[in-house]
């Protein structure tokens, strides 16, 4: 079985490191902060218990445990602990944010932080691409714990369901505390579920969900291509 890894891709006003909060309601517990460079490659810094104070979002508890440097109003992250976004070698950069592995549908200032979310912050060249939907380095997110505070079903589609491949990925899964189901390739199911696709490329080079790693990372996201053998 071949592993497809897709790489992740996440006027000044200096704040500082402590934030805000949205004050009244619950902390959330078990969160992970990651801050990375160049699609994950350098680690600048990972709190596997940040500081946090109430309700946060994604910017305060960022806000709260980093230096940052935002513009527009706020809105838009510029610089973490003195890395900024703009040109570098002549390409595009800026900084990138994932919940959970899951690419931000929001602005981070939007986005609450629900109990064990995994965020990550990375800032890397964007001039290919600024649609990564996904990324694999917050594994076993998001089938542990989904996306926006909800948990998600998740099936494994497999070309042969007895296979090695497929009971290695329902093993890897379920270790994790994830309770996946198993089915053949192209089974119907929930439409909102996590589908992970067990087979060679010329098995679901036309899944809906896969098609567009083919046409390369400026459609897909996906900085990974698979070999002329499948």
């Amino acid at each position: 079985m071949r592993r497809l890894v897709a790489h992740l891709a996440a006027g000044a006003l200096l704040l500082a490191p402590i934030g805000c909060g949205l004050g009244a309601g619950k902390a959330p517990t078990s969160v992970q902060l990651l801050v990375t460079r160049d699609f994950g490659a350098e680690v600048m810094r990972l709190d596997r218990a940040p500081h946090v104070q109430g309700q946060e979002t994604v910017m305060s508890l960022l806000l709260r445990n980093h230096h940052v440097r935002t513009r527009y109003g706020g809105a838009f992250v510029q610089g973490i602990d003195g890395l900024s976004g703009g040109e570098e070698a002549g390409h595009a950069v800026d900084w990138f944010y994932y919940v959970n592995g899951v690419e931000a549908s929001k602005g981070a200032a939007a986005t609450n932080v629900n109990a064990g979310d995994h965020i990550w912050w990375d800032r890397h060249d964007w001039s290919v691409t600024n649609d990564v939907r996904a990324v694999v380095g917050s594994f076993p997110q998001p089938f542990l714990n989904g996306i926006g505070g909800k948990r998600l079903p998740v099936r494994i589609e497999c070309a042969s369901v007895s296979a090695r491949a497929c009971r290695a990925v329902t093993d890897a899964l379920r270790a994790r505390g994830v309770p996946a189901g198993i089915a053949g390739l192209g089974s119907s199911g929930e439409t909102q579920s996590l589908r992970v696709l067990v087979a060679p490329w010329s098995r679901i080079d036309g899944d809906p969900g896969a098609e567009s790693i083919g046409r390369g990372p400026r459609a897909s996201g996906v900085y990974a291509r698979f070999s002329a053998a499948g």
